[in-house]
């Protein structure tokens, strides 16, 4: 897959992700299963990882608004296994979970998401300052 295609599909991602409501907490919704609940916090996370890093690699602009979306704490996939988010179990303390690394690399990409939020800034500043 070429650049474009690729900056291309992970824009669609993003929008359909939002259209969808992936990026709000919905809590009026009762009958959402405690797994399909996990699962729409994972694939929102994965389309805002994937728009930071096209953005980071090419030097596009993001598809997800800066911050808008980021700092929802509370929207966070979770450090829950499958089987026990199916059932609407806590993760056992003395097993470690292996969604750990998606929810810590999602941390990092919220860290990117401030760094290229301060870079398009400061580049924006710079040539506002040379007119």
């Amino acid at each position: 897959m070429c650049f474009k295609e690729f900056y291309l599909t992970i824009g669609h991602a993003a929008r359909m992700a939002q259209s969808l409501g992936l990026h709000i907490s919905r809590p009026e919704i009762e009958d959402v299963q405690p797994q399909q609940r996990e699962m729409r916090r994972r694939l929102w996370w994965g389309c805002f990882c994937m728009d930071r890093s096209s953005s980071a690699l090419y030097g596009r602009p993001v598809g997800i608004p800066y911050g808008e979306f980021s700092d929802y704490q509370d929207l966070l996939p979770r450090e829950i296994d499958d089987q026990y988010a199916a059932l609407g179990l806590p993760q056992p303390i003395d097993v470690p979970s292996i969604n750990s690394f998606f929810r810590h690399s999602v941390r990092l990409y919220q860290v990117m998401d401030h760094v290229l939020l301060r870079l398009r800034h400061a580049k924006t500043t710079a040539y506002f300052d040379l007119q």
